[in-house]
């Protein structure tokens, strides 16, 4: 996906553009993601849509899963991870959302970082945004709708801009 300009100071400013946003495909773009969920099929599942995903764009990518929000702490420090996308109920024996605490936790200490929710349901939806998070996906998470959210977080971080919730 070369930008061709016949400006060769537009080039070089489209490149550095590129760089800064991590997405220069010439250099092997490897998208860093963190899925923080506790149930190991959804984890499958989602690992397997990204695995597709970045597939189909020729995108290098490297998954690493968490079952509790203490692992995912455990590894985490800002700018690690380009995307986390986190279940919004990690306690199957509770019914507290306890991936909103740890997006709040994400989110004093990194303001920038993409963050994904997936859950069951949609009763935390608008907390969510609040939070800044890129999208809101309600279980079982189709193809279309992934990958929809997917092309929107590539074409911000393309364009270098930051992320506007739609």
């Amino acid at each position: 996906r070369n930008i061709s300009f016949h400006n060769e100071k537009r080039k070089i400013f489209f490149t550095a553009i590129q760089k800064a946003a991590g997405i220069a495909a010439e250099e092997g773009v490897t998208l860093n993601i963190a899925i923080v969920d506790d149930c190991a099929q959804d984890s499958c599942h989602l690992s397997q849509l990204l695995g597709a995903y970045c597939s189909a764009c020729s995108l290098a990518l490297q998954v690493s899963t968490f079952t509790r929000a203490a692992d995912f702490l455990r590894s985490w420090k800002s700018g690690v991870f380009d995307l986390i996308s986190i279940d919004i109920f990690l306690d199957k024996d509770s019914d507290t959302a306890s991936g909103i605490r740890l997006a709040e936790h994400i989110r004093r200490e990194d303001t920038g970082c993409t963050i994904i929710f997936t859950t069951v349901s949609p009763d935390f939806a608008l907390k969510s945004y609040s939070l800044k998070a890129l999208d809101y996906l309600v279980k079982p998470i189709s193809t279309a709708d992934f990958s929809q959210t997917m092309d929107y977080y590539l074409s911000m971080k393309r364009s270098a801009l930051p992320i506007i919730l739609r």
